[in-house]
């Protein structure tokens, strides 16, 4: 799994938007831009940058199907960002985010963008004070003529392609592009703490069409717009920084609470992360993503890397994040709970919906088709967390919502074995806890040492031995709180009082020489 962290790699208003814990250790700081423009070739002398009448615009091509003439800038300045890194932190994960659309109704002639990091010869410009062709349109502005007195900013050598997307939305989008590269370049001595991305169309055949980015002076009444305390809309351009140290485990559930165990998709930091909500870390989807609507296969995905579940029983906490302004949930949201997992092309999930459409679905060949009916009670009703389950014995499948029984289906498709995880279809999903409760079934043990356990059921004493000495041990309860845990040094003999405790059913987790192995308890 490639890791998230590659640590090689107006006003100025920071956003504290996610303070993690200290077991997490990650936090999200936005940076509003302080500039944005357009640049006319056809009127090479005029600045339209603080024309507070239009949205910020790039034409694809003129309707007399010559290209475009028209580039936008976007500009930051990084110059405090580094005083809100702290001792022993680091910028682990930049991106740019923009509010983008296009207005052809026909996907095909639906027009992209390319974005560019220019070089620092551009970085001096201003908006300028006027409007265009009106008074004081100009004044100390940046214009095509003036760009080009810089440097030839057409020149690939005074430009590094950081992002193309071939194809824009109807509607006003998120865009994400990743910039980290390009933000360490200015803090370093190669840079002067000023950024600048141009964003140019993605040329299509279609004439007369245009692409748009919210910009930070388009006009919140003439757009509805929501605006920030000091005005501007809060859908102008913004670099969204994730500080912090880079964290790999989100629950106690040995290598199934450790994301380093887990092949994710999308494998960029902005779309998985160990976060913090509620004092615990969480494993966190943080942003929709780009589902292929053709297939409808889900887009974000944690697979873990252990192959072989068979009949199994996985659980998960979990909760969406996504909802409107009033706190109510989307009915389209949903997570889902994959396994027979073999690879991307094939494998079947359990979609836990908001809507009437939750079920099970299997992929085979990359191609998605529902297996059963699906249960017209929606299984996502809120944004709060909730426990999840699905349990597979042979051909069936039964998913539970806070142990209670949602939906059974059986059918012989399913009955294929392979690797488990979770993930949605493209929405923003905290998880928590996603474990095997009965460990070992199906499943190749992690360690080869032999490891007895007894008596089980056990009313006060539980015995464990070991042809290897154990080095330490964990009991969590079945939701997967830690109950207790201790060190042994390498005694191949232990008994465990478990007299005090509630009977039920409990995991315990041996280590044994840096590898653990799990195993059900029931103490009555």
């Amino acid at each position: 799994m490639k890791k998230m962290l590659l640590p090689k790699m107006v006003t100025i208003l920071l956003i504290w938007t996610s303070v993690m814990s200290v077991n997490a250790q990650v936090r999200e700081v936005m940076l509003r831009c302080n500039a944005d423009l357009v640049l006319f070739k056809s009127e090479p002398d005029i600045n339209s940058g603080y024309d507070p009448n239009n949205q910020i615009c790039n034409c694809d091509t003129l309707t007399d199907g010559t290209p475009s003439t028209r580039d936008t800038w976007v500009r930051w300045d990084l110059g405090t960002i580094e005083s809100e890194v702290g001792e022993g932190e680091e910028i682990l994960y930049v991106e740019a985010v923009f509010r983008v659309s296009y207005n052809s109704p026909d996907p095909e002639a639906a027009q992209g963008f390319r974005v560019m990091h220019l070089d620092d010869s551009f970085d001096f410009w201003n908006e300028g004070n006027g409007v265009r062709n009106g008074p004081g349109d100009n004044l100390d502005g940046l214009t095509w003529n003036k760009a080009k007195g810089i440097n030839d900013f057409e020149d690939a050598s005074f430009h590094d392609t950081l992002y193309v997307k071939q194809q824009a939305t109807v509607l006003p989008n998120k865009e994400y592009v990743p910039v980290l590269e390009a933000v360490q370049k200015e803090l370093s001595g190669e840079g002067n703490k000023l950024l600048t991305l141009r964003l140019a169309p993605y040329h299509r055949a279609e004439p007369g069409r245009w692409l748009g980015f919210i910009s930070l002076q388009s006009p919140a009444a003439d757009w509805s717009l929501e605006v920030d305390d000091d005005g501007f809309p809060v859908e102008a351009p913004q670099l969204k920084f994730y500080i912090g140290k880079y964290q790999e485990e989100f629950s106690d559930h040995g290598k199934m609470g450790n994301i380093s165990n887990y092949t994710v998709t999308p494998d960029d930091f902005g779309y998985w992360m160990v976060a913090d909500d509620e004092g615990d870390a969480k494993m966190q989807l943080m942003k929709k993503t780009t589902v292929d609507q053709e297939t409808w296969n889900p887009a974000g995905l944690a697979v873990f890397n252990d192959a072989g579940y068979q009949d199994f029983e996985i659980s998960v906490k979990a909760k969406l994040t996504d909802t409107t302004q009033t706190g109510i949930l989307i009915p389209f949201n949903d997570f889902i709970m994959a396994f027979g997992y073999e690879d991307p092309e094939n494998f079947s999930y359990y979609a836990f919906y908001g809507n009437d459409e939750s079920g099970v679905f299997k992929v085979v060949d990359g191609i998605r088709k529902r297996v059963g009916e699906a249960n017209p009670v929606p299984a996502l009703s809120d944004a709060l967390y909730h426990n999840y389950k699905i349990i597979r014995t042979g051909s069936a499948v039964t998913a539970y919502i806070d142990d209670v029984e949602y939906q059974s289906i059986t059918n012989d498709s399913l009955n294929v074995a392979g690797k488990v995880g979770f993930g949605s279809h493209n929405d923003a999903v905290l998880f928590d806890d996603f474990f095997e409760k009965d460990y070992g079934v199906g499943v190749a043990d992690y360690t080869s040492t032999a490891i007895s356990i007894y008596p089980n059921p056990a009313s006060s004493e539980l015995v464990i031995e070991s042809t290897q000495g154990i080095d330490g041990y964990r009991l969590l309860d079945i939701s997967g709180k830690l109950i207790f845990s201790g060190h042994n040094r390498n005694s191949s003999r232990t008994v465990l009082d478990i007299s005090e405790f509630p009977d039920g059913i409990y995991i315990l987790v041996t280590i044994i020489a840096e590898s653990q192995s799990f195993h059900k308890i029931i103490k009555q």
